[in-house]
């Protein structure tokens, strides 16, 4: 059961990676062909040489970046996710199982309470930093 969940969640999180590299360079075009066409509005062509090149060049690469870092903080999340899901199916069975047969439904009990404070910790640690994270880059690299 457990190989088939490894199994399960390393193609997943393949088909996941096959479509952000898939993507990569469309979203990097489209970054760039923003920010430039912004930065060239009523502007001579030394301030586009030497001001909204640069600028356009150097912003795409900082909000490539955090999209990018974003993106796989999205597929660690999902990863998670289903782990913990597939764990929650697993002791869910198990407990259908020691129900029927009336054995030590205790320490079953303690292991979804287990799986609930692994799922509390995760969200204190990183799914809030991650939230405040994308809603701060959000914010900072595409203003209204």
């Amino acid at each position: 059961m457990i190989k088939k969940l490894i199994f399960k969640l390393i193609r997943i999180s393949g088909y996941i990676f096959y479509l952000v590299e898939i993507d990569r360079a469309s979203f990097i075009i489209f970054n760039f062909y923003n920010l430039f066409l912004d930065s060239i509005n009523n502007s001579s062509w030394s301030q586009i040489i030497f001001i909204a090149l640069p600028h356009s060049i150097i912003w795409t690469i900082y909000s490539t970046r955090a999209f990018y870092i974003l993106i796989y903080l999205i597929i660690y999340y999902i990863i998670n996710v289903l782990y913990i899901k597939s764990k929650l199916q697993l002791i869910n069975k198990n407990l259908e199982n020691y129900v029927k047969t009336h054995r030590n439904v205790i320490q079953i009990l303690k292991q979804l309470n287990n799986i609930y404070n692994e799922i509390n910790e995760y969200n204190k640690i990183l799914y809030s930093k991650m939230l405040c994270l994308y809603w701060f880059s959000a914010t900072i690299l595409y203003p209204c």
